[in-house]
């Protein structure tokens, strides 16, 4: 893990967060705060998504391997796959690793749902800086 940078959690994250309606109102230095706390919020939360994406491969490798090792427990030659496909999938420890994959799944939906906010966010910061330079 040293041989990156890991983004830390910002300070103080604000439970709601209006975006302004209009940055060109705004001051400049209001501006880069902005465009500081969003760009930090951006990065922490691709953070987390990585996190989350390597947990469920690492959940979708143990899901297949146990998957596997119970069908050759199950199988007896007198079941087809689909029967014994089914049967697996009842089995306690693998319903237990679906329902953490779904919860993994739910993860990474929402943080890619957030990067893609403060993506955005950061894109109109930028427009309003790049408009802010021409007029000068």
């Amino acid at each position: 893990m040293a041989d990156f940078l890991i983004p830390k959690k910002p300070e103080k994250p604000d439970k709601e967060f209006s975006f302004p309606e209009d940055l060109s109102v705004l001051p400049g230095d209001r501006i880069s705060f902005l465009l500081s706390k969003i760009g930090a919020f951006r990065g922490y939360v691709t953070y987390l998504l990585g996190i989350a994406v390597a947990e469920q491969k690492t959940l979708e490798r143990q899901i297949n391997l146990k998957t596997s090792e119970e069908s050759r427990k199950i199988d007896d030659g007198s079941k087809t796959q689909k029967a014994i496909k089914e049967e697996v999938s009842l089995l306690p420890e693998i319903r237990e690793l679906e329902d953490k994959y779904l919860e993994i799944n739910n993860k990474i939906i929402r943080y890619t749902s957030l990067r893609d906010m403060y993506q955005g966010y950061i894109e109109i910061i930028s427009r309003e800086i790049s408009r802010r330079q021409s007029v000068e």
